[in-house]
């Protein structure tokens, strides 16, 4: 699928991040462990030790925010997930910045065989707002190159990773967010009029997770389940599930009805055949997992339908797929071979 370009100057500053991933960068701020003032937080390793008991307040794979982001967090690759915790529950919105003693930890991380998280070419990496006159140009924040489990700094300061964390996050003063923090959550939405597009090249460039032929006792009518119907699973991205087993923002999942014709070519019911899921997030149908349901017709290649799951077959999706939350899948996903089950 063809990338979004990117703004230069977040190409140069996304770069150097992707740079010191795994490694730490360079820091020039004072002595984090000299005095503190009363007016300053200085951040210590207890203070991250437990931060996946935080809230999460978003967790996104490629492609939300790729023009944003670029390599930054891996923003652009679809082998890696993002998940992002907070250390407590204030609005910015309500004073224009956060508390000082404020704390964002960001995991970057892809997955094993197994489907589980796998920070190898992955990071965490932290902000807490330190306050005082540290980093005053850039609303007092410092920032933190951490070990997975949070039981280690391996790096921090004002100026970590090159002066990338602060050039980057100065975009998030305005419409992105606020006080240097990206808006949280995050929300992938398919342009209106490009459902085609977004989907066309599914079946020749996305991973086939799954296919299966003839009846299916649990389906009933649902995706051709007659001997008539090969039904194929794709998927975008390679990422799978968070460790809480919900999928990230981003995620997006395509199912194909067709039967075979004499040279092995799709021939598609004369009604559509493609259906698809897209974990859209951003609060868009909290009810059924924040995913938007689409039906497309490969014949005339157009969108038939697309919407919450109230909208979308007449509630027939969600209805169907509240059952994929337990011992057959999670998250509105049923089980599925290739899919980091």
């Amino acid at each position: 699928m063809q990338e979004k370009p990117m703004r230069a100057s977040r190409i140069a500053i996304a770069a150097l991040a992707a740079l010191v991933a795994v490694g730490g960068g360079c820091s020039d701020d004072d002595d984090p462990t000299g005095p503190i003032d009363e007016q300053e937080f200085v951040a210590q390793v207890d203070d991250f030790r437990t931060y996946k008991t935080w809230d999460r307040i978003d967790a996104t794979t490629h492609p939300t925010n790729e023009d944003l982001l670029g390599p930054a967090h891996a923003g652009n690759s679809p082998l890696f997930a993002r998940t992002v915790y907070k250390n407590n529950d204030e609005d910015p919105a309500k004073q224009a910045e956060y508390p000082m003693g404020t704390i964002l930890v960001k995991e970057t991380y892809g997955f094993d065989a197994q489907g589980n998280p796998d920070f190898t070419d992955g990071n965490v990496v932290g902000m807490a707002k330190r306050g005082g006159d540290f980093n005053e140009e850039h609303g007092g924040w410092e920032w933190f190159l951490l070990s997975p489990q949070g039981d280690e700094i391996l790096d921090r300061g004002a100026g970590l990773m090159g002066g990338a964390c602060n050039d980057c996050h100065t975009g998030a003063t305005g419409s992105d967010g606020t006080d240097l923090v990206f808006a949280h959550p995050a929300e992938y939405a398919i342009p209106s009029g490009e459902e085609w597009t977004t989907f066309a090249d599914g079946l020749d460039s996305w991973a086939r997770v799954d296919s299966a032929y003839g009846p299916d006792p649990f389906l009933g009518q649902a995706h051709g389940v007659t001997g008539d119907f090969d039904r194929e699973v794709f998927r975008w991205q390679d990422a799978g599930r968070a460790e809480d087993g919900r999928f990230p923002v981003g995620t997006t999942i395509l199912k194909v009805v067709s039967t075979r014709g004499m040279g092995g070519e799709r021939i598609y019911p004369d009604a559509g055949g493609w259906t698809a899921m897209v974990k859209r997030g951003g609060g868009f149908d909290p009810a059924h997992g924040d995913w938007e349901w689409f039906v497309l017709d490969p014949n005339t290649q157009t969108l038939s339908a697309r919407g919450t799951g109230a909208e979308v077959m007449g509630g027939a999706c969600t209805g169907c797929h509240s059952q994929a939350t337990g011992t057959n899948g999670t998250d509105y996903v049923f089980s599925h071979p290739g899919l980091n089950n």
